[in-house]
């Protein structure tokens, strides 16, 4: 995520990323990968580089929506480890780092296959902006490492309950884009707990979200997707703040079976946050599947800027580490 209140010194770089492989070159070419949406592409252009053309439907203030950055990496690395490995690993975890803006031009992914054993693949990614109207260098967008694994039968042990809600359909959509900010209109998210802009306990909140296009859920989509929460402090502050991403992980809790279960349909988004501190606070998101099924879990730390001092509504309650370990 990226949120910046300098709307006009960013407005001429309301960009944003899409990495999406042509899924026809994966028909050709026998390699199963997850389309995003098929009026981009990420293509190989050599043999260690991914590259996406920019596309303002994912734009932010200052570049690209993380979330389709993220995207980007584990389609490259998808496509890397079926092509060295088959089609019996799939993503268990990653982590990236974001470093700076993808700006209008190309997002090009340099995945390489760091260790293997007989279960698991890792990966590490490295991410570039290059901007076409400009002349210089590639700039690093951002870092990533993936944890690929075999999904194997054993027990399944659910800790944690989909919390209740309204149905989906009982809910009107969202709608947070404007005339900089598009990417959240990728998304069809209907809040059945939470007002953005004023302070919720916890900063918690509960919304049903599925992909605007209806397309199926996926590995790359569901990265993505563990991003499309809004930043918690907007949760607290009557006002937006300069935010951005710095770091984000994801847990896969499913296997390819279990997401083409879920197909287009809606999947419940918990976020909350822990403490908010010297300019950077977490964000916490399970994922769940209609069934109650937990799909993915995520977190955050993310950078905003607030003047000391400005109050909110209600302070914020503290939770014990038993409630937090929950």
């Amino acid at each position: 995520m990226i949120f910046s209140r300098d709307c006009a010194a960013c407005s001429a770089v309301r960009l944003g990323m899409v990495g999406t492989i042509d899924y026809y070159r994966y028909l050709n070419t026998g390699i199963t990968a997850d389309p995003l949406i098929m009026h981009t592409q990420l293509t190989r252009t050599n043999d260690t580089t991914w590259r996406s053309p920019t596309e303002p439907g994912y734009g932010t203030f200052i570049g690209a929506f993380g979330g389709w950055t993220c995207a980007a990496g584990v389609l490259a690395a998808t496509e890397l480890v079926q092509a060295a490995s088959g089609d019996a690993l799939a993503p268990l975890a990653l982590t990236i780092n974001f470093i700076g803006p993808v700006r209008e031009g190309v997002l090009a992914v340099e995945p390489v296959i760091t260790a293997s054993t007989k279960s698991t693949t890792h990966v590490a990614l490295m991410a570039w902006s290059e901007t076409a109207t400009e002349r210089r260098a590639p700039s690093p967008a951002a870092s990533m490492s993936m944890v690929f694994a075999k999904r194997r039968a054993g027990d399944c042990i659910d800790v944690v309950a989909m919390p209740e809600a309204a149905a989906a359909k009982s809910v009107q959509r969202a709608r947070f884009s404007n005339d900089t900010v598009s990417w959240p209109d990728q998304y069809d998210q209907r809040m059945v707990l939470g007002t953005p802009f004023k302070a919720n306990p916890g900063m918690r909140t509960l919304t049903w979200t599925r992909n605007a296009d209806l397309g199926a859920l996926s590995f790359a989509r569901l990265a993505a997707m563990a991003d499309a929460s809004l930043p918690r402090i907007f949760f607290h502050y009557p006002a937006v703040s300069p935010i951005s991403t710095v770091t984000m992980t994801v847990q896969f809790h499913c296997d390819a079976t279990e997401l083409a279960a879920v197909g287009n349909d809606f999947v419940l988004i918990e976020a909350t946050a822990q403490a908010a501190r010297h300019g950077h606070f977490d964000q916490h998101a399970r994922i769940f599947a209609k069934t109650g099924q937990l799909l993915a879990t995520s977190t955050q730390l993310v950078w905003f800027d607030v003047k000391s001092g400005m109050s909110s509504a209600i302070a914020i309650a503290p939770t014990n580490a038993a409630t937090n370990a929950a």
